[in-house]
């Protein structure tokens, strides 16, 4: 959509839902593509090219299953060789796959889609002939990709590999090997997969024995008379040398070096991620993910018996609100049951439409949040009120949260940030809850530094994949945010995607930050100062 464009199109939302689901932080930005095991960072991207789009969203998906998991200690302790370390590496990344693509379905299109780029594309592959190491990497990746995950784009890529693999491999290793893959849909976690890797490398030692054993029985017996009336025995011939030539071949894969095996899939990935970290952000980003609130029944019961009645003077001025945007205008028809005599005159200028109707009236559809800072700054007290600034958020997220909720069509969230000395938020009311049932997660609390910016890119996040057409973001703080431009920044981008933004200052002026903003001391000034910036503020215009 032309109105996500300023955000990077959906990639913040798939980020920040994967984030959140996953419990997995994500930090958009930089120029590295990279995995500490708690972090994924994925570099800026250029928003017109999808082919990156799709290797980046996979990238995403796949990383997002290896943290959720992957046992990231038994994987390094595994790397004992090359070929050991890319046979576990090749299983761990279809288990995983597997994994997430059954806790999100969603997530098989995605990796698919990467895939279908990094295998059917050219990506500089060249014709020359593989090293043995190599074709069984490339046939295990690609037909359990096909197989087991169910990338039917990859079905032909699969088949083309197990081709090359029948004529580089013995029979019997290529049956072992089929046999031992059989296993991996039902492979519980890391410890199981090099359990698997070390059966096939075992396999592979087992038939590279066989087969040097039988060159060596045929190098101990005695050659037999010649008999120059029989032709020689061709197919013996045929069979040694085949033999002596799987025995190279097996011992290749077992000494394989770096240089012997193809580069790792996550590796070509960042390679082509890391290319594009100055297409479109200037500056880093860090997406937040979610806590969990504090709760108390007693302390949310009596902050809500306490707005009850500032709530309903809320509600009431923004019905207001929604009758006042409604559109009353009168047209005229060539039909209907009440004539306009004003309009009789009409007729003899051929014009007919003399019955009066009213326009149809528009209803609220509007996605509305309302970010509450909680840093410590705002344990200040409001001047002249003897109440601190949280206490006064608290309470007018709470009023209005209550207010919102009983207008059809208006569907709101409130979150609190930050969760102690990080950039996470607590969303303290999500989309779709009922306010009575969650006020014991609106309490006073404060902490940290003010992370205004990256709270921004949650909401903006959230509010962008809300199905109402009205995306709203307002903002309850003291208009004192740790880092300013990269804050405007992101009001600026918010903006120019279509989010009306509302700074309310809690005892503080915020027209610096935001365009449309209000200043209250008391919550009984909410409801003027809402109507004082916007008639319209649920319906559109």
């Amino acid at each position: 959509m032309k109105q996500n464009r300023s955000l990077n199109g959906a990639f913040p939302i798939v980020a920040a839902a994967l984030g959140n689901s996953l419990g997995v932080k994500v930090r958009v930005g930089g120029c590295v593509a990279q995995t500490d095991g708690k972090t994924i960072t994925v570099p800026a991207y250029n928003q017109d090219d999808p082919y990156y789009m799709d290797i980046a969203w996979g990238y995403l998906a796949h990383e997002a299953a290896h943290v959720r998991f992957s046992d990231f200690d038994e994987f390094a302790r595994a790397a004992t060789s090359p070929i050991r370390k890319t046979i576990v590496n090749i299983i761990e990344d279809i288990r995983i796959e597997n994994g997430i693509i059954k806790l999100y379905p969603g997530a098989k299109q995605t990796i698919q889609k990467m895939d279908e780029h990094l295998f059917l594309g050219n990506n500089g592959q060249s014709d020359k002939p593989m090293a043995p190491a190599a074709v069984l990497s490339d046939f295990m990746l690609l037909r359990l990709s096909a197989d087991v995950l169910g990338f039917k784009c990859l079905n032909d890529v699969a088949n083309e590999a197990e081709a090359v693999l029948e004529k580089t491999f013995p029979e019997g290793a290529i049956t072992r090997l089929m046999a031992l893959l059989s296993d991996v849909p039902f492979l519980q976690n890391t410890r199981d997969c090099v359990r698997l890797a070390d059966r096939i490398l075992r396999m592979l030692e087992e038939e590279q024995e066989k087969a040097e054993q039988h060159e060596h029985q045929d190098q101990s017996q005695e050659s037999p008379p010649e008999d120059t009336s029989q032709p020689p025995g061709q197919d013996n011939d045929v069979q040694d040398q085949e033999q002596a030539l799987f025995s190279d071949i097996l011992s290749s894969v077992l000494n394989a070096s770096e240089a012997d095996l193809p580069v790792d899939r996550a590796e070509t990935i960042r390679d082509i991620l890391d290319g594009q970290h100055q297409a479109c952000y200037d500056e880093d980003v860090e997406l937040p993910i979610t806590r969990e609130p504090e709760r108390n029944a007693v302390l949310g019961q009596e902050l809500l018996n306490k707005v009850l009645g500032q709530s309903a003077r809320l509600r009431l001025a923004l019905q207001s609100f929604v009758q006042g945007s409604q559109n009353h205008r009168r047209v005229h028809k060539r039909s209907g049951n009440q004539v306009d005599g004003s309009r009789l005159h009409r007729l003899s200028l051929g014009d007919s439409r003399l019955f009066v109707h009213q326009a149809p009236k528009q209803s609220p559809n509007a996605a509305f949040d309302i970010l509450i800072d909680a840093s410590g700054s705002m344990i200040e007290e409001v001047a002249n009120t003897g109440r601190t600034r949280i206490e006064l958020a608290i309470e007018a997220a709470l009023a209005l949260a209550l207010a919102l909720e009983a207008i059809p069509g208006v569907n709101p969230s409130v979150t609190k940030f930050p969760y102690e000395d990080t950039n996470d938020v607590v969303p303290l009311l999500r989309r779709g809850q009922k306010v009575r049932a969650n006020v014991a997660a609106f309490l006073p609390t404060t902490s940290g530094y003010t992370p205004l910016c990256s709270a921004l890119w949650y909401v903006a996040s959230s509010v962008l994949s809300a199905r109402e057409h009205r995306k709203i973001i307002m903002v309850l703080n003291d208009g004192q945010p740790d880092d300013l431009d990269a804050t405007r920044s992101v009001i600026r981008r918010c903006e120019a995607s279509g989010i009306e933004l509302i700074g309310v200052g809690i005892g503080y002026d915020t027209s610096h930050l935001f365009s449309r903003s209000i200043v209250i001391h008391d919550l009984s000034e909410l409801a003027v100062q809402l109507f004082s910036i916007s008639r319209n503020l649920l319906v559109a215009a």
